[in-house]
């Protein structure tokens, strides 16, 4: 997922997730594990990146809306290990295009 440090942690592990492979600088945005972003961004240290799409290019523009809490500002974003996926940041929810169908 992408986040955008808005603040660099002062401790190395944050809740049990190891910070130190990452040289995090402020204003800067980092690809990380999604158990990573979402530590950043509960504490406030990050805010999630939105990837803007373009629709001409074939790209998938639904599902837009959570399966699981129905919240309509849900993120897009892609991982090298999975793939494209979705994420709620209202119940964390994560899901793949192909699952959401």
């Amino acid at each position: 997922m992408s986040v955008r440090i808005r603040r660099v942690p002062p401790a190395g592990i944050l809740e049990g997730v190891d910070l130190r492979p990452y040289a995090f600088e402020q204003g800067h945005a980092y690809d990380v594990d999604p158990y990573v972003a979402r530590v950043l961004v509960l504490w406030d240290y990050a805010s999630l990146e939105h990837i803007h799409v373009n629709p001409e290019f074939g790209t998938v523009s639904e599902p837009n809306i959570c399966p699981r809490c129905q919240a309509t500002n849900v993120l897009r974003t892609r991982s090298e290990s999975i793939g494209e996926f979705f994420f709620c940041p209202h119940c964390d929810q994560i899901w793949s295009h192909t699952s959401a169908m």
